[in-house]
């Protein structure tokens, strides 16, 4: 059983057979045999590519980018999408979540009012950048998160008011504050009400 010949072994031209012809001569040495498959000779085109001529030193090569750079056109690292979809678009920060960031902000100095506005923005912002693929998801979060703080704090200092209000009625009426404090206490309500007396 011979073992067929290596592919990848250099061609010998000199080490060819010569076999002898039916006149009794040496026949020619024969052709060295063809590249091995991927493996293009010197100065030939590769299947599929036509032959260009190579530029010469310092020339710059028109039609095909230099290692490194990317193509006329393209961003560095970005391939090609495919055909029928382009790609994704940034659409822009959410007015709706920065307005909503800013009205929770403000029901700082409008006891909580404007927070409630806030909350409902943001929760609409949500949506719509869900939906629309928009940025300023952080700031509709943000103007959720501080409009329920802002709203839960007005709650509570307008709780702790009316209930000091209503302490400090059911004082003077019960005759808790004698004397001087009843004056400085209760008195004043009475005076604003009385007309000059």
């Amino acid at each position: 059983m011979s073992t067929p010949d290596d592919p990848y072994a250099a061609p010998s031209g000199g080490d060819q057979p010569v076999t002898p012809t039916e006149s009794g001569t040496p026949a020619p040495p024969q052709p060295p045999p063809a590249q091995p498959y991927g493996q293009p000779t010197y100065g030939q085109p590769t299947y599929g590519q036509p032959a260009q001529p190579q530029p010469g030193y310092g020339q710059p090569t028109y039609g095909q980018p230099t290692y490194g750079q990317p193509a006329y056109g393209q961003q560095p690292g970005y391939a090609q999408p495919a055909y029928g979809y382009a790609p994704p678009q940034y659409a822009g920060t959410n007015g709706l979540a920065i307005a909503s960031l800013a009205c929770g902000f403000a029901g700082i100095i409008t006891c909580g009012i404007s927070s409630v506005v806030g909350f409902i923005l943001g929760l609409v912002a949500l949506s719509q950048i869900k939906a629309r693929h928009q940025g300023g998801r952080g700031l509709a979060i943000g103007g959720i998160v501080v409009s329920a703080i802002v709203v839960v704090v007005a709650v509570a200092l307008i709780g702790v008011g009316v209930t000091l209000a209503i302490n400090e009625g059911r004082k003077c009426a019960n005759g808790t504050y004698t004397g001087q404090d009843y004056v400085d206490h209760c008195s004043s309500s009475s005076n604003n009400t009385s007309f000059g007396n």
